[in-house]
Parts: C-alpha cells; structure tokens; sequence
C-alpha cells in the first residue's frame, strides 16, 4: 500500500458514528420483528434500499430466522432496483456460496463495481476475494489497499481486516504495533472481532506490553457481544489459567459454544480438552471427529491436531500417510503450524519418503511467513547438521527470531547455545533468562534446563530446592528429562533426602517415555543394587535401550558389565552382539561403541579398517563422537593412512559438535603443533571448552595449566575448583592433583590433611597406582 494511503488510513473515525456502524443503540434502529416487518412494507413498496436491509437481517438472522436464500432473493431485488447496497449483499453471497451455488466471477463484478461506486461492503468483499485467490488471481496489496479505503469510509471491518493484514503483514508491510492501534479503535466503535484479536497480541506480548488480565476482559468483551473468536480466546485463557485460576468445566463451556457459533478454533480446543481429558473422561473419538469438522471448515490447526492423533496411534489407528496428508492440506492453505508439521514427517520419514532438503523448504517457508515454531526447527536443523551443513550462528539467529516471535522453543534452545557457547558469545546469565522465559511460556524442557542450570549454579546461584521443584513441574507436565533429572536428584539425595525407591519409580517413568538418560541411570542403580534388589539382566537390558535410544553411557554400562566384567561374568560376544543390534536400529552412538570394541578386538577378531568404516559413517552423519574416533584412528595411522592434519580437522568438527573428547584431543594437538599450527593460547581455551562440554580430563588438564599459568594467567583458586570438578566427574588424575593442593594449602585458605587422604583414597579406588602411592606414603 502507498505510504500516503498508510496516513489516510490511520485518520480516526468519529466513534458515535462506529458505535452507530457496529452497535444497535436505540438511538440508532428500533430493531427485532418490528424492523424486519418495517423492512418488509418498504421493499414491497418498491424501495430497493430496505430490500437491502432485510435482506442483511435474514443473512445474519437479526429478528427473523437465519435465511440465507431469502436473503440472496432479496439482495438481487434490490441490485436490479438499482441498489449498491444490494449489488454489495448479493456478491458478498454469490463469493462465499451462500444461497446459491459460489460464482466468483459474477460476485468479482458486482464488489468491483459496487466498490466504485463508493461501497464500503463492496470493498471489503472484493478484497475479501482477492486476499483468498479462490477463483481468481490472488493480489494481497490489492487488498489491503482496498481494506483501507473501506476504512476511510468508515467500514469497521474494512479497518479490522485492515488490521488483519497488517499485524500478518499480508499484502502491506508487517507493522504490529500499527496493527494493535487499529485493533483498539475498532475494538472501541464496537467490533467484537477487534476485540478479540487485540486480547490475542495482549495475551501474547505481541508489539504491546503482555497482561493476561487486559486480555481477559477483552476476550470476554468481544464474547459478550457474540464473537465466538473471543469466546474460544476466553476458554483458553480459562484452559491454561493466564490471568484466571484453571477452570475446565467453564473453558469447555466456552469452547462448545464457539464451536457452536462457527468457530474451528472453539471445536480444536473442546477437541483437545476431550483428547487429553481435561475437565472430563478421556474421549479421543469425539476429540478427532472435532478436529475433523474444524479441519473440514478450514482449520489447518484442526487438520494439524487429527495429524497428530494419526501419526501417534496412541488413541486412533495409527496412519503416518493420512496424517502426512493432513499436514501437507494445511500448509496448502497457508498454515506455518502445518508446514512445520509436515516438515518433521519429511525429515524423519514419517507417511512419506524421507526428503531432508524438502523438510527444510516446509521449516523455511513457515519461518518466513512469521512462525516462530518454523524457525526454531529450521534452527535445530542447522544445528544438527541433519541433511545440511552444520551452522551454529545462524542456527542461535533463527532461535532469537523465534524466541522474538513469542516461541518457548526457540527461547529454551537459544538458552542452550548460550550455555555452551556455540554461535554466541557463552553467558550462562542469559542462558538461564532465557530458560526462565520459555518455562514461564509452559515449555516443559525449558523448566529441566533451568532447574540443571541452578542445580549446578549456572548463570544464578546455587540452588537445589528450586531445581527439584522445577524438574517436578517439567515432570508432571510430561517431559521424560525432568522426570529422570527428578529421579537422579532423589537417587544422589541432593536437595531433599535419599529416596532410591521413588527416584527408581521415575527413571523408569522417564525410560517408558524414551528417555534414554533414565534408562542408563535405572541401568546402573539395577546393576549395583544399592538399596534395590540387583538384576544384572535386567540391568544389561537397560543400558540396551539406553545404547539404541543413543547414549553413549548406556553403550559404557553394557561394556563395564559384559566386558570389564564389573558385578557380572565377561562376555564380550554378547557385548558385540548388542553393540550390532544397536548400530542396525539407527544409534550412533551404538556404532561408535561397536567400532571401538572391533577396533581393539574385544570379543571379536580386531578389525581397524571395519571400525574405520563404522566411524566415517556416524561423522558423515554430524554426529561428533564417531568424528572423534575416527580422528583418534587417523592419527594412530589404524585402519588407514596416518594424518595427523586430517585427525585434528575431525577433532575440529567433533568439538564444534560440543564433543568434549574431540576438544580435548583438538587442545592437546594444538598444544603440541600435532597437525595444527601450534599455539598455548588457543589449546587453553579449547581446554576450557572441552571441560564445559563435560570431557573431566581436560577440566584436569586445564586445572594444572591455569595452576602453572600455562597459556593463561596463573589463578591457584580457579585451578583447585577445576581439579574438584575433574575429580567429581571421575576422573582420577583431577582427585591426585586436587589432594596435593589440599595437602599443600594452594588455592585455600589451610592446608586441609584430612580431605587430602579422603581424596587420595577415591582416586586409588579410581585405578589411579600413582594416588595409591601418595595414599600410602601420607599414611604413614
């Protein structure tokens, strides 16, 4: 739209005159049967313009019976006596197929002429065809300039559509907080709808500041005055307690109701209380017939939900291809929702053939058009490497642009790339904002991600209490990692008292729900028995499922078993029978396990050039511990030709994929100029890296360089905290290191003798023979 039309647009009307538009005063009609029979007598009489009038009432059904075939009779009596208004009426209802069968071409003619000749309803109907492209050719602009010029001539819907299109930014540039200012004024003259899209942006904190309350007055206002977009609004907000205590009964009332009314938003919502039986007995068939219709009237969010029902078999027949179907009518129609739907089932193979490039285009394509949630998956794509390069900076830019655009998702993943570091400037305080943000938004796995950040003191303080409440609430609210991070904290007894039964009870909750964490941790509790009947199989079926979902500790857990022979017999046949297993259902981490056994000839005939084969085919595939096997495999020369160039280069991409083993390996090289420019400085900082991303050896080997201000300034008190996080995470080396410094007083405020023997003695438990010498010689 031309921006001097942007200016005429904005002019306010004279609110008498919208109330007058959009509101039956008594100052302004006497209204009901009475009307209609005044109506009636005058068009009989020859006077097209109350033909016209009555026409409107039997259309909307004010004071006579809905009728849309009198009313369409009516509109082209009064449009052959010469009538605007009629010929508007009578095209408005020739568009849509009220009536009469839909003919858009004729319905074209009469809005356009009609609109000429000054029609306000004339516009806003042929904009109305024009915006929908359904039998002619689509020109959004067009549109929006003549919902404008609507709007000058005083049509509140003309300024609501308006306002549609330039909150959407459909046809005229995106403007929301333009679009917030149009929403009040009509909202204000009356209109209902106005109303209720103004309530949505307050809701959301959309360009105008959030309050839940405002929006649920505005809401009630717009379903007061028959709007069933507010009333199914109002139900949400009852639904999910925002600015309202939780109430289901009254929400389920309010979607019905706007179901009733003809909303598909009123139908997907009573659809979902009844799917997850809320308020009311479970009754998935009902809930899919809901998303049925609302799909049928247009609703790519109903076409969506029965998608996902199809797709989960979990209370319908499971059927992948219908449900891919209904994703892709969606998209087809416009919705982001839809595409990134369809997205997901092209990128996993999910009722169609697998199409990574494709799957892309429906993320891009939905991010483009303003959802947030297509942007978050086009990130995490970009993020993985899956199918593309792997581009961290870009992935945090589409993360922030979600984030921006009210997405919980994008919010919780930008919190973890500042966590770590990748495409961002690290800043933990930010991170944990930002977990705070999307858990405040109902994302479950944004509360685990905070509650692991205060648990662990990052970016806050230390804070143990809060971190199990929240794990609890990323529990109850169906996410498996706050179960198994809740089950974890109960088993270690950190910030409440040891319950191994209830911490047991919800890692297996969380393994049920494909968590592999709390597979590999009910794995170890199975196999130690401490304070739990011990089960070795059990245990070794455990960190199966562990191995396939793709943890590398529960492929570890099967190798300590099977073949260290910890708390069981050595069978290193059945271990790499496992690891096969594992490889064959899709884990990587299972092959890079599987690689390792046959690489060293642990229960087969070693193998190097097939465990080379096994590593380049998981690195291939972006994932970063499989690089830095096979980048260890280069530079020993095993299975290959030795090249200590290209190993760091797989180290290189195995610690941009936050692999703290290939940092590690990446650092040392560095150090040592091993295939890499050699530099102190830089060999420090992918130490540091690498100690973040969980690798204890380098927070070892990263302590004793800041000890000795090695490539970093010397800082005895930072060092003696990374030797206790090395020795904390297992590694031995860190226990010897952080005993001596104890023993000697540096970094503390006293020498500490006594901790220094109770560390000495964890880290000769730990295989350490040189901190069982030390133990020995301060024994005596």
């Amino acid at each position: 739209m031309p921006p001097g039309n942007i200016a005429v647009v904005r002019r306010r009307v004279p609110i008498p005159t919208l109330i007058c538009l959009l509101v039956i005063l008594p100052s302004c009609a006497t209204g009901g049967a009475a009307r209609a029979a005044r109506y009636e007598r005058a068009c009989d009489a020859g006077k097209a313009r109350r033909c016209a009038d009555l026409a409107e009432l039997f259309e909307r059904g004010d004071g006579v019976v809905k009728n849309p075939t009198r009313a369409l009779q009516l509109y082209k009596r009064a449009c052959d006596r010469g009538s605007s208004a009629g010929c508007a009426g009578l095209g408005v209802m020739l568009a849509r197929g009220q009536g009469a069968p839909k003919d858009v071409v004729r319905a074209e003619k009469l809005l356009r002429s009609t609109c000429d000749d000054g029609s306000s309803r004339g516009c806003v109907g042929l904009a109305d065809v024009l915006r929908s492209g359904d039998g002619v050719v689509k020109n959004t602009h067009r549109a929006a300039e003549l919902y404008g010029l609507a709007c000058e001539r005083g049509s509140m819907r003309g300024c609501a559509n308006l306002a549609e299109a330039t909150e959407r930014g459909d046809g005229v540039a995106r403007d929301p907080r333009a679009a917030a200012e149009l929403y009040q004024r009509t909202c204000q003259g009356g209109h209902a709808g106005s109303c209720a899209r103004l309530a949505k942006m307050v809701a959301q904190g959309n360009a105008v500041a959030k309050d839940p309350r405002r929006a649920l007055e505005l809401y009630q206002r717009a379903c007061d005055h028959g709007s069933a977009r507010g009333c199914a609004g109002l139900a949400k907000m009852y639904a999910r307690a925002e600015g309202v205590p939780r109430n289901y009964d009254r929400a389920a009332k309010l979607f019905r109701r706007a179901c009733r009314d003809g909303s598909e938003a009123g139908c997907v919502g009573l659809g979902k209380l009844l799917e997850l039986g809320q308020g009311s007995a479970k009754d998935p068939k009902q809930a899919a017939t809901l998303y049925e219709r609302a799909c049928a009237g247009g609703s790519a969010r109903g076409c969506v939900a029965l998608g996902r029902m199809l797709a989960r078999g979990d209370l319908l027949q499971k059927d992948q291809q219908r449900a891919a179907k209904l994703y892709q009518r969606g998209c087809d129609a416009g919705s982001a929702a839809a595409c990134v739907a369809l997205g997901k089932a092209l990128a996993r193979g999910e009722g169609v053939e697998s199409n990574p490039p494709l799957a892309l285009e429906m993320f891009e394509r939905a991010c483009e058009s303003g959802k947030g949630a297509g942007c978050a998956s086009l990130g995490e794509v970009l993020e993985r490497g899956a199918g593309v390069s792997r581009d961290f900076t870009r992935a945090a830019q589409l993360y922030q642009r979600a984030c921006d655009e009210g997405n919980a998702r994008g919010c919780s993943n930008l919190g973890e790339l500042y966590l770590r570091g990748a495409g961002v400037a690290k800043d933990a305080t930010r991170a944990v904002e930002l977990f705070q943000r999307a858990c405040d938004d109902r994302r479950a796995g944004a509360c685990a991600n905070l509650g692991e950040a205060l648990a662990r003191g990052q970016g806050a303080s230390k804070d143990p209490a809060r971190a199990l409440s929240l794990y609890q609430r990323a529990c109850d609210a169906g996410n498996a990692r706050g179960c198994a991070d809740l089950g974890g904290a109960l088993v270690r007894g950190e910030g409440m008292d040891k319950d191994l039964r209830r911490g047991a009870a919800l890692l297996e909750r969380a393994c049920n729900a494909g968590n592999a964490r709390g597979c590999a941790k009910l794995g170890e509790l199975t196999a130690g028995g401490d304070g739990l009947p011990k089960d070795l199989e059990r245990a070794v079926a455990l960190f199966d499922r562990a191995c396939r979902a793709g943890s590398g500790s529960g492929c570890s857990g099967i190798e300590r078993l099977l073949l260290s022979g910890t708390n069981a017999p050595k069978d290193p046949t059945r271990t790499v029978e496992l690891f096969q297993r594992a490889c064959e259902a899709g884990s990587n981490a299972g092959c890079v396990a599987l690689g390792e056994t046959v690489a060293a000839g642990r229960g087969v005939a070693a193998n190097p050039r097939r465990a080379v084969e096994l590593f380049e085919r998981v690195c291939e595939q972006g994932d970063a511990q499989g690089c830095t096997a096979l980048g260890e495999m280069v530079a020993r020369g095993a299975g290959t030709r030795r090249d200590l160039a290209r190993a760091a280069g797989l180290y290189a991409n195995a610690c941009d994929g936050e692999h703290g083993r290939g940092c590690l390996r990446l650092a040392r090289a560095t150090a040592s100029g091993q295939g890499v420019a050699r530099d102190a400085v830089r060999a420090v900082a992918l130490l540091e890296r690498a100690c973040d991303f969980g690798s204890d050896r380098a927070c070892s080997d990263y302590g004793e360089r800041v000890l000795r201000g090695r490539g970093v300034e010397k800082n005895p008190e930072r060092a003696a905290h990374l030797f206790r996080r090395a020795c904390d995470g297992g590694s031995a080396r860190g226990c010897v290191s952080l005993a001596q410094m104890l023993a000697r007083g540096d970094g503390m405020a006293n020498k500490q003798p006594e901790r220094a023997l109770a560390v000495l003695r964890r880290a000769c438990d730990g295989g350490s023979a040189r901190g069982c010498r030390l133990l020995r010689v301060h024994e005596r």
